[in-house]
């Protein structure tokens, strides 16, 4: 049990520092209630997807009813993109503040930019062949495990970003017959 709770402690020092290295909106003080509103998730989501969180979206709140508005947006707009959705217990427990329920998710959410970053650095981008991709899952548990992968939609949003350029190219190289 002693073991349990040092392994634990751990974890959540790990986090503590983690979080440590984000230059936040607003200081953390106590986890389960600054981060209730889902406010400061999306911006240290917003800090390694800079393409899928747009942080005008997220307001400030404490009322349940703005900050279950955030948590949805964030499930719908980024979350389920990462195939990392909340369920609706686990966000029903975000949002009452029960206990371990937000560092566990933080835990997921730190796991997953870890692998993310860690693919991102091995694998040749250029080469689609040998990017992981996850699984789709319906929805994201706190109790599994994540999965490694690159998210697709950035591959996408790489290929429109390329043809946007290409097209960019032919109209400026096109002649002008006047």
């Amino acid at each position: 049990m002693a073991d349990n709770i040092s392994s634990c402690q751990s974890k959540l020092e790990g986090l503590n520092s983690w979080l440590d290295q984000f230059h936040l909106s607003r200081p953390k003080r106590n986890i389960g209630k600054d981060f209730a509103d889902g406010v400061l998730i999306s911006e240290i989501l917003q800090y390694h997807f800079p393409k899928l969180v747009e942080i005008h979206n997220y307001i400030p709140a404490n009322g349940i009813a703005q900050k279950k508005s955030n948590w949805e947006t964030l499930n719908r707009k980024v979350l389920s993109k990462l195939n990392a959705q909340l369920n609706k217990t686990d966000l029903d427990q975000i949002l009452t503040g029960k206990c371990g329920v937000i560092e566990n998710f933080l835990l997921k959410i730190k796991h997953l930019i870890e692998n993310y970053e860690r693919e991102k650095f091995t694998k040749p981008m250029g080469d689609s062949a040998e990017i992981q991709t996850a699984e789709s899952l319906d929805s994201f548990s706190l109790e599994t495990d994540l999965p490694t992968f690159v998210p697709s939609v950035l591959l996408a949003d790489k290929d429109k970003e390329i043809m946007f350029q290409r097209e960019t190219i032919k109209v400026w190289t096109h002649p002008i017959y006047l």
